[in-house]
């Protein structure tokens, strides 16, 4: 018998099979004898057993029914070929704790009593039924309705603006699907982020729904995969591991802001769980719904191909009207008009209580601009929401003597201050460190530069003592409780002014909120990477989003240094198709992603040198492969990576560029041949269709 054993290997085994006549599925779980050890197996199917080969007997069968169905089971197997992954590793990725561990299955009884009732996130009220749709609700959803009773794959894209009622036609269609006895998956990129629409989905079909995300407990996951498995729950909802949830009868996949890049696993199996929708739902023969404010460019090229039919709703509900925004120039607004030229850098206090010099004045992200506005929705019982995606206090230290930055010595990337446990902090490692008094290189002072989540709202408790401000961000939000908690405060109107990174973006829906300020649009612009502009241009349009949902009209204020940069400049004009148009024309000029496909290959090491050494070799690797063929394949690099060390590992990398997948095969296999030769002290790690280059 075949079997693929839960390790980084990408060649499966022959194992003897039991004496007794053991009917045995694919994707089984499996007890195996695995080197010194007993491992987790998967069974794979029957084979002779080889003329005079000794085979090891499997242990035990850990399951009578397989954890996985048929229809995922062939589902991880395409997504470890595609994302050259082995495929032990990838059907262990696709379970649940509990089931992905070389232990029996729980007996029914065994997992109700694990099992704590799964309570409904309490999030402030929830909107009721709306009676009527709009007319562009209406139909949208009578096409997919269409789509559905063909009972053939068909693909979707939803392209909303913020505010349209997406949420509602995602709501419609599970009803359509259920009332036809028919199962269906909803995806959504940070559930624990967006428990308004957790809440909205349990309200409308109660403990049909399954919900699935890493913010619930091992025991609770693992009994919701299995109420799928059973046929008890109907509806799956998660994250993007929800993507193998064993839904039955599955009819109809929906996708929520597509866009979004944290549907990119970047660990083990690095899938895409948006394009692995697209995949299982033709495998199952079923509807597809990709939805966004901000499609992506990938979604928007398969338009093009007619792959996929575009639907839109480009009308808030109750034609309420998008904000109205507002830029700030950071470059006039923060330079103080007797010296210009004194505030190049932001100041901070420095060690020791010593003030900056008279010529280097203090400044500030609340601008003149944004303090106006935020007085106006004091008075009127208004909301506001101001975002910046950086936490901590300052994003930098940096020596006033020689110049240099406060760096954590195990990655290449400056420490942050956070200023309430009086520590620097790697957001990479996670390393602490001491405030430093002086420079170890020259013995100079430090300042403190940039800005992050907890200064501002230091500044703006200072600025409006009376107002009620919360901080959201992931030093604040350590549970789903306290993320909960500090949402359904935001939502009663229990906070005025609520200041946050991106989380503030995953589709809250706040009424009350008629105000938000981008307060450094500029972050993310000057990364090294082909889709900054994309990520940049769909982050802010969605923090613009929150603001004016309910009865009052919202404004936005977006604060740059740069407001010349096209994605800024789209994002003013909201014009999203010129934006789109625009980058999708220099994608092709310059053959990226979507018009082209790539895989990006790391090689990390421990020791200075090593991981260049093997980067040119495997780049050599690669490019001998291409020289036997005619494949018209770009390798790119080697070079090292934008971070060049995390961890204490040095990172270098190169990439693949080719006009199709099939022409990646060639060198992605010799690369992988050629890894197997490798020192165990080097990690090579290969990514195909990489959302992010750093």
């Amino acid at each position: 018998m075949r079997v693929a054993v839960a390790r980084p290997l990408l060649k499966t085994f022959l194992y003897e099979a039991p004496t007794e006549d053991v009917p045995l599925q694919p994707g089984q779980r499996l007890l195996v004898p695995f080197g010194s050890g007993k491992v987790l197996g998967f069974f794979l199917g029957w084979e002779e057993r080889p003329m005079g080969a000794a085979l090891k007997p499997i242990e035990a069968i850990l399951e009578d029914i397989p954890a996985l169905t048929e229809e995922v089971y062939a589902l991880v197997r395409f997504a470890a070929k595609h994302y050259r992954a082995p495929l032990g590793e990838a059907l262990k990725a696709a379970l649940p704790p509990g089931l992905n561990v070389a232990k029996p299955m729980p007996t029914k009884k065994a997992r109700v009593m694990k099992r704590k009732p799964w309570q409904a996130p309490s999030v402030g009220e929830i909107s009721p039924r709306p009676e009527q749709l709009s007319e562009e609700q209406t139909e949208v959803l009578q096409g997919l309705t269409e789509g559905l009773k063909l009972g053939s794959y068909r693909a979707f894209l939803l392209h909303g603006t913020t505010g349209s009622g997406k949420t509602e036609v995602y709501l419609r269609l599970v009803e359509k699907a259920l009332e036809g006895g028919l199962g269906a998956l909803v995806l959504v990129p940070e559930i624990a982020l967006t428990p308004q629409l957790s809440g909205r989905f349990w309200a409308r079909f109660g403990d049909r729904v399954a919900l699935l995300h890493s913010g619930m407990g091992d025991g609770e996951r693992r009994f919701q995969f299995q109420a799928l498995r059973e046929g008890r729950a109907v509806v799956a909802l998660g994250v993007r591991s929800a993507i193998f949830a064993p839904v039955q009868n599955l009819k109809v996949l929906i996708v929520d802001e597509e866009h979004d890049t944290s549907f990119k696993q970047e660990e083990g199996l690095r899938y895409n769980a948006r394009d692995l929708a697209l995949v299982r739902g033709r495998q199952a023969k079923a509807l597809v719904l990709l939805g966004s404010a901000t499609p992506s460019l990938e979604s928007l090229y398969n338009i093009e191909a007619g792959k996929m039919r575009l639907l839109q709703m480009r009308q808030r509900i109750h034609n309420r009207p998008l904000p109205e925004i507002q830029l700030v120039d950071l470059r006039a607004s923060l330079l103080p008009p007797e010296k210009p030229e004194a505030a190049i850098l932001p100041q901070e206090v420095l060690p020791h209580g010593e003030k900056p010099e008279e010529d280097a004045p203090e400044v500030s992200l609340l601008t003149p601009a944004l303090r106006e506005a935020l007085e106006e929705v004091l008075l009127g019982g208004q909301q506001a929401i101001l975002f910046l995606n950086r936490r901590g206090y300052n994003r930098m230290w940096l020596c006033s003597g020689c110049g240099k930055t406060r760096k954590c010595r195990r990655c290449d990337i400056c420490m942050t201050y956070h200023s309430k446990a009086q520590k620097l902090q790697c957001h990479y490692c996670g390393l602490n460190q001491a405030l430093p008094e002086v420079c170890e290189e020259c013995g100079g002072r430090f300042l403190k530069l940039g800005f992050g989540t907890e200064r501002i709202e230091e500044e703006l408790v200072g600025a409006f003592p009376g107002a009620r401000i919360a901080r959201l961000d992931r030093d604040t939000a350590t549970s789903a409780g306290k993320l909960g908690g500090l949402l359904e405060r935001f939502s009663k109107g229990e906070l005025d002014i609520l200041v946050g990174t991106q989380m503030l973006t995953k589709g809250h829906d706040f009424h009350g909120v008629t105000l938000v300020c981008m307060l450094l649009a500029d972050i993310g612009l000057s990364l090294p990477d082909f889709r900054a502009a994309e990520r940049v241009f769909h982050l802010l349009t969605q923090v613009a989003g929150r603001a004016g949902r309910g009865e009052r009209p919202g404004k936005v204020l977006l604060q740059t240094y740069h407001p010349e940069a096209e994605p800024i400049a789209y994002i003013l004009k909201k014009d999203f198709e010129g934006f789109a148009h625009m980058e999708m024309k220099r994608r092709r000029m310059l053959a990226w992603p979507p018009c082209s496909r790539v895989a990006l290959i790391r090689i990390e090491g421990g020791e200075p040198g090593l991981a260049e050494r093997f980067s040119r070799q495997l780049a050599h690797v690669a490019s001998e492969a291409l020289c036997r063929t005619s494949s018209n394949v770009r390798v790119l690099g080697p070079a090292a990576a934008p971070i060049a060390k995390v961890s204490n590992k040095y990172r270098w990398q190169l990439f693949l560029k080719a006009p199709s997948y099939a022409a990646l095969d060639i060198p992605l296999a010799a690369v992988e041949q050629a890894v197997v030769n490798l020192p165990k002290s080097i990690k090579v790690v290969i990514d195909v269709d990489p959302t992010t280059m750093l």
